[in-house]
């Protein structure tokens, strides 16, 4: 393909129009692939007939292919093989700075916001360009969340924020005025708990440089994402330290009345109803008096009142509130403006409160087909609006209906905000009452079970939504056993299936404890060998060995008893007398969950954990809290013990282990690794392929919580290698050489979230040249490390 291109060029370079037709070419080289729009082009060729013809041009070569209206999709291969060209021809730098000066301005007028950031990709090969990106990095962030694009704006925060850590500082203040704005979309996604992780940091120098204003600002923001996980009492803390001292009578600063409505705020969701509604009162009343009130000033604070009333059921003042404000706001801001839209979507809740299902449903109709037309059918509010009609046809007993639609848009709420986010776990909520009302229990505790886990994990087990879900998880699971208990009697011929080791029924008996109590010998072994827990106990308080009369099932577990006892004070020849005996006891699980092998990976005890790999100990085998034995052995520092289980576990279980996550935060191997500084094991763990940029709980990348700067710069070189090779920027092989050579055998092996390595994003993305050289790389430095030839 590469011989055909250049062939096109020389063929182009002689035509009448062919200057015009390069000049399209080799600026468009620096500008993501795909549909390239004319408008973009008129920046390059202003004159239009010169434009059409030297399109034309390139599209009889088949260098591009027209798609009308002077429109043209431009391959990323063929980018490509014209930049390597202009490379050769040592033109590369100076087309660069051509199309950047050509094209930005155009680009940013029509929110192409693709291309701006591969020409900012390309521009971080040159110092003397890293200004534009600083300054450009708030205008992308800001411009993919309006273009509702929240996930490609996070992946674009995190690298643009390393970049900006690494440039100017952590504590610098342009890098602090980003981390604030990340916190802004976080709020967006409903990652609360990360927006007050990065505020932290901002607040500490703002203290520091004595900016009471930026203090003031800050410490609003971390109150108001501490009130989402439902942190009351801390957020309480933080909005008194704010108001200490200040009357809303003499107040002037608009922040200081807005902190006192957010204040309010928190009181009603603290169930301070009166409270709250005195000091919007008094807000408003002072916010008439201040000269430069507008009337949307005073509107927002009536929507809050209006809002505590609804909590108070005083839905006819409420009503009344409600419709005040949407004249306002019709007249002030239009019919189809979203502030419109959504106070009168105000009106429908009230209403549907009321019980009045159908009134509420025409207005709901209405905001939604108005919404869709103004925003779009996938935009948030759009979107919510769908959701809201769900809610009401499911109370009008249409479980059908509703469900289909709460499926619908969770769907399209996990592709716009992604699958955590508050609005996704809510409607997930109400797909799983939908099922329970359609008599679909077994569905229906199963969502309602993962969302439970993720309100847990994203919100914490304190948050009001969790334990609301809690509840009617405990609510579904004892109807759920009342209409099992006829077959009580049947215990005893209970099925016992090999495979669900670590199921319980409704007394809390596991399948060990039938095995125990059936004298099932054959079975009793299988679900040792699997992992059951050997000591649990039964809502009796019965554990197997009380339940058996079986003398074969008792010595097998007094043998595992006394297998856990020595292998925590590393008696391994009692060890090989045990496990030579019986092979079977050798991953049974102890009340924590722990393996004979977590504890010897605990210990550090590397010739016991030999022991348990050469007689087949399952290291992908997790405790209650989630840990492998992996995970284990991460956290105490022990490397060679790392090395040893990698290098011994089964080939089809690798990935599965090292990407294993907690249950409490979701952390995998590297996560742990990262966050307590052993950079000699996070490589160990990318050499053997683990995911670089896998999230956990709090969708946190490892980068996100090392602490230990060294750390922190190799994960994030990482991250910097994969977008550049993905863009096909040869600079990232001189990078790569630059690092030792175990961190370049690290770096080639680590996998992204997509599970593809550098040489497989290369391929993908039609840079063979990069991928033979990266091969090439791999290949020289793993000789090196190893001395294999």
């Amino acid at each position: 393909m590469e011989e055909k291109v250049f062939e096109a060029l020389n063929a182009i370079s002689v035509e009448p129009r062919g200057s015009d037709a390069l000049e399209i070419l080799l600026v468009t080289s620096f500008i993501a692939p795909g549909i390239i729009s004319s408008e973009v082009l008129s920046s390059v060729i202003t004159d239009p007939e010169r434009l059409i013809s030297a399109t034309e041009l390139l599209d009889n070569h088949s260098l591009i292919h027209s798609v009308g209206n002077g429109d043209f999709i431009l391959k990323k291969s063929v980018q490509s093989i014209v930049r390597t060209f202009m490379k050769e021809l040592t033109i590369e730098t100076n087309i660069f700075f051509q199309s950047l000066e050509k094209l930005i301005g155009i680009l940013m007028d029509s929110k192409n916001v693709n291309h701006v950031i591969c020409i900012l990709n390309h521009a971080l090969d040159y110092e003397i360009l890293h200004g534009i990106v600083i300054k450009m990095r708030d205008w992308v962030l800001f411009t993919l969340m309006e273009q509702n694009r929240y996930q490609e704006a996070y992946e674009f925060s995190k690298m643009a924020l390393n970049f900006l850590r690494n440039k100017l500082g952590a504590t610098h203040g342009t890098t602090l005025d980003f981390q604030y704005n990340i916190t802004i979309l976080l709020g967006r996604m409903g990652k609360f708990a990360e927006a007050a992780k990065l505020l932290m940091p901002i607040l500490k120098e703002n203290v520091r440089s004595f900016d009471q204003k930026e203090m003031l600002i800050t410490r609003h923001a971390l109150a108001r994402h501490l009130v989402e996980q439902s942190k009351y009492q801390e957020a309480l803390a933080v909005y008194e330290q704010l108001i200490d001292g200040e009357d809303i009578s003499e107040a002037t600063d608009t922040i200081v009345l807005t902190t006192w409505c957010n204040y309010a705020l928190l009181l009603i969701d603290m169930g301070k109803y009166s409270e709250a509604f005195d000091i919007l009162q008094n807000t408003l009343n002072r916010r008439i008096e201040i000269s430069n009130a507008d009337v949307e000033d005073i509107s927002e604070i009536r929507q809050l009142m209006a809002y505590t009333l609804v909590k108070q059921n005083r839905y006819t003042k409420a009503l009344e509130i409600f419709e005040d404000v949407l004249y306002d706001r019709a007249q002030f801001f239009g019919e189809l403006h979203l502030k419109t839209l959504l106070t009168k979507r105000n009106l429908a809740i009230i209403f549907a409160k009321q019980g009045e299902h159908d009134k509420a449903l025409l207005i709901y109709l209405e905001v939604f087909n108005k919404l869709k037309q103004t925003l779009g059918d996938s935009h948030p509010e759009t979107l919510t609006t769908r959701g809201n009609i769900a809610t009401v046809l499911a109370n009008k007993g249409e479980q059908e209906k509703a469900y289909e639609i709460y499926t619908d848009v969770y769907e399209k709420f996990k592709i716009t905000l992604g699958e955590r986010c508050k609005e996704s776990l809510c409607v997930k909520l109400n797909i799983g009452l939908s099922l329970s009302a359609l008599g679909k229990s077994k569905e229906a505790l199963k969502a309602l079970q993962e969302v439970y886990e993720d309100y847990n994990y994203v919100f914490g087990s304190n948050h009001d939504n969790t334990k609301e879900v809690k509840t009617l998880i405990d609510v579904l699971q004892i109807c759920e056993t009342l209409s099992n208990s006829a077959t009580e009697s049947r215990d005893t011929n209970k099925n016992i299936d090999a495979t669900d080791v670590c199921d319980q029924d409704y007394k809390r008996k596991w399948p060990l404890h039938y095995a125990a109590k059936n004298s099932d010998v054959s079975n009793f072994k299988e679900f040792l060998k699997k992992g059951a827990l050997y000591s649990e106990k039964d809502c009796s308080n019965n554990t197997p060995l009380r339940m058996t009369s079986n003398q074969e099932i008792r010595h097998l577990l007094i043998l595992v008893k006394r297998l856990f006892k020595d292998v925590k004070v590393r008696s391994s020849n009692n060890i090989a007398e045990y496990i030579t005996e019986n092979s079977s006891i050798i991953n049974a699980r102890d009340n924590n969950g722990y393996t004979p092998l977590h504890w010897a990976a605990c210990h550090g005890h590397q010739s016991i954990v030999q022991q348990l790999l050469e007689v087949g100990a399952d290291v992908s085998l997790t405790s209650r809290k989630g840990n492998t034995p992996l995970h284990i052995a991460v956290s105490k520092g022990h490397r060679e013990i790392v090395e040893l289980m990698l290098q011994n576990v089964k080939a089809s279980q690798l990935k599965q282990v090292l990407n294993a996550k907690t249950t409490i935060s979701g952390s995998a191997a590297l996560h742990v690794a990262a966050q307590m500084g052993h950079l000699d094991i996070s490589k160990c763990l990318l050499k053997h392929g683990a995911t670089y940029d896998i999230s956990n709980k709090k969708f946190e990348t490892p980068w996100h919580v090392a602490r230990d700067p060294t750390v922190c710069n190799f994960l994030g070189d990482i991250c910097d290698l994969f977008s550049q090779v993905k863009e096909g920027n040869e600079s990232a092989l001189s990078r790569l050489k630059r690092k030792e050579s175990d961190e370049i055998v690290a770096i080639t092996r680590a996998h992204n979230c997509q599970d593809h390595t550098l040489v497989q994003v290369a391929n993908m993305n039609d840079h063979q040249d990069i991928a033979r050289e990266l091969i090439k790389i791999d290949k020289e430095y793993n000789q090196l490390i190893t001395g294999e030839t």
